[in-house]
């Protein structure tokens, strides 16, 4: 019979210890994020331009604080939109689409520290069904899952800040049905941006 010596087994112990011990710092150093802004949006369609106000919704997970340097990742992030139901209306009646699809092509976050930004597109708008009950038409990027946002580097001292910036998209019908156009919405973040703060100890 294998005989395991006890200082061996009290080692394992200890590593499994500590790890348990590391992997609650950090899930208590860690904090949930979720932030709506209100972007100011402009599409063109078929030679009209169309103003409207798009609901955005930011969500992920960050540090609660940092170190001098230290690398900065907002992890599992994703980003819910939910375009408004009059806009929808209208683009249903000039091109009859049943569905849409699409990409995000450039989506910035901003951080101030050390300043930086970071374009994390291109996401994937997943095929949705578009509302003909007066709703809004809500997606997701990513549909499923999140992405990891960064790095971001901290200063010495202060707080970094990282914002929401600009957002750019573009829409095309996802079924047979409907006008073979594609539409490009151009959007501008508030003035109340921030997604984050996150202090330098």
């Amino acid at each position: 019979m294998l005989r395991i010596p006890k200082s061996f087994v009290s080692m394992i112990m200890t590593a499994l210890l500590l790890a348990s011990l590391t992997a609650i710092a950090s899930a208590e150093d860690e904090q949930y994020v979720e932030k709506t802004f209100t972007y100011t949006c402009t599409v063109k369609v078929l030679g009209i331009n169309l103003n409207f106000p798009l609901p955005l919704t930011v969500k992920g997970y960050g540090p609660i604080s940092v170190e001098p340097s230290d690398q900065i990742t907002l992890t599992n992030a994703s980003a819910t939109a939910a375009v408004p139901s009059n806009i929808v209306s209208i683009l249903d009646g000039l091109l009859s689409w049943d569905y849409t699809e699409g990409t995000v092509t450039k989506f910035v976050i901003e951080s101030e520290n050390l300043d930086d930004t970071i374009d994390v597109a291109e996401l994937a708008i997943p095929n949705t069904k578009v509302p003909k009950d007066g709703s809004d038409l809500i997606f997701t990027v990513p549909e499923v899952g999140g992405i990891s946002v960064g790095p971001f580097t901290a200063g010495t001292s202060g707080v970094v800040t990282l914002s929401a910036g600009e957002l750019s998209a573009e829409f095309e019908k996802g079924s047979d049905k409907g006008l073979d156009v594609k539409l490009t919405a151009d959007c501008e973040p508030p003035e109340d941006n921030t997604i984050v703060e996150i202090t330098i100890n």
